[in-house]
């Protein structure tokens, strides 16, 4: 027996389908960093008014 006939044995589907769901998945994960890496480079408000609670300035 074939590796890619236990795999379809086990999951069920056939191994182009796993290979694209692998793909997708592995696609949105990396999306999903990018956005997290910006958001972490991104320098924080310059807006805040030291000595003042909640005070900040909208730019």
């Amino acid at each position: 027996m074939r590796s890619v006939d236990i795999l379809e044995w086990v999951t069920g589907w056939a191994w182009p389908i796993l290979l694209v769901l692998g793909g997708l998945m592995a696609w949105g994960i990396a999306r999903v960093e990018s956005w997290n890496a910006r958001y972490r480079l991104e320098e924080p408000s310059s807006g805040m008014i030291p000595g003042k609670k909640g005070a900040c300035r909208c730019d």
